[in-house]
Order: C-alpha cells, then structure tokens, then sequence
C-alpha cells in the first residue's frame, strides 16, 4: 500500500459560495462593508464555526485595523440591508447592564441547526442593489447620532460652514475704497478674517506674540 498521504489544507478556511460572491448585493459592497465581513467570518473561524449568530465586534476593534470611525456605523446598515447580515440589537449601559449587538452571517454554513437563510438572495438587479445600499447609507438614526456627539464630543467632525471661523476676529484695516481707517469693508484684502494673534507667557520670560 502506498503511503498515507496528509491532509492537502491545512489551516482554517472560509467556504462561500459562488452563487453569492457573483451576487449584484455583494459587487455593490465597498471596501469598508468587505473588510467588516471578513472580521466576522475570521471571528466566526475562531470559535470553531460555532457562534454564528453571537459574533460581537466593537469599534475599537475596526479602528485598531485601520478603519475610520464614522464609515462603520453606514457599513454596518449597509450589510443589514443588503442581507448579509442579521444585528440583534443589545443595550447600552454600564458594566452590568451592557449587551453588545450580536450579528448573524446569513450566508455561512455552520450547523444544521443553524442553517443560512441567504437574505442577500432577494436583489435581482444591480440597481436595486445600489439604491438599497444608498438608502442604508444615509438612513442614520438621530437618537444614536445624539449619543455619540453627548458622550464623544471630541469625534465630532467640524462642519466647515460653520466651525472654519470659531475663535477668529475680522481684522480691522484702512478701507481701500474710501481711504478711510478703522472701517470694515473695502476690497477683497480689506475684508480678510485672520487668526486672532496668540500671546504666550512663558515662565521667567518676556511675552511674546505668536503670529
């Protein structure tokens, strides 16, 4: 007899179907949206297949990887509703009331139990992909965009329509036109907004202006 040959993988792998990577919903996806699903599937790999359904991911987690904050929470909706995945909604709170959402791959074979009930089967047309994945994009939810500029001021974008000019002065110069000082107005160097000057007060030193 000839000798036992060993295993040809070996190492952990994810099985997807062909039917699903050509699918219009996965080919709308961005690089965002397939870098969460390859998360999970490695966290699903992780636990031997067997928590699909409990899979938890913590945006801490994505940031650590290179992601950007505020395209996780869109990706995620994303995902939703082109039916890769399922969120069970958990709760906010402190340590002993928390619960983390839990996410169900709908694509993924694991048990028989646990069969997959390929949502993302149910877009037919690139367009209605499209427009799907446009809606889920923008439909964010007020109370949650509240929370996050409540308790994490600091991640709030600035809206340059109205924080470009926080905590500067229009400075005052010789009106070009009319030849007159100390106005506002004239020319279109006249009317330029500069930073307000810093002063600096160092330790044993003379104040200085920064300008």
């Amino acid at each position: 007899m000839g000798k036992k040959q060993g295993k040809l993988v070996q190492e952990k792998f994810s099985l997807l179907s062909i039917r699903m990577l050509a699918s219009r919903a996965r080919w709308v996806l961005g690089v965002t949206e397939r870098r969460i699903l390859d998360f999970l599937e490695v966290e699903l790999q992780k636990h031997d297949r067997k928590n699909n359904g409990d899979l938890v991911l913590t945006y801490e987690q994505l940031v650590d990887l290179g992601m950007d904050r505020a395209s996780i929470a869109p990706a995620l909706r994303v995902l939703e509703r082109l039916g890769f995945i399922r969120i069970q909604h958990g709760r906010g709170g402190n340590a002993d009331h928390h619960e983390p959402n839990k996410i169900f791959l709908t694509y993924v074979y694991t048990t028989r139990a646990n069969l997959p009930t390929h949502d993302w089967k149910k877009f037919e047309t690139k367009e209605d992909a499209e427009q799907a994945a446009k809606e889920a994009r923008a439909a964010k939810n007020a109370r949650f965009v509240a929370m996050g500029q409540k308790y994490n001021p600091k991640r709030r974008r600035l809206n340059p329509k109205t924080d470009q000019f926080k905590n500067v002065i229009p400075m005052i110069v010789p009106n070009m036109e009319k030849g007159t000082g100390g106005e506002l107005g004239g020319d279109w160097f006249s009317r330029r907004i500069i930073p307000e000057p810093i002063v600096i007060d160092e330790p044993d030193d003379e104040p200085r202006v920064a300008s």
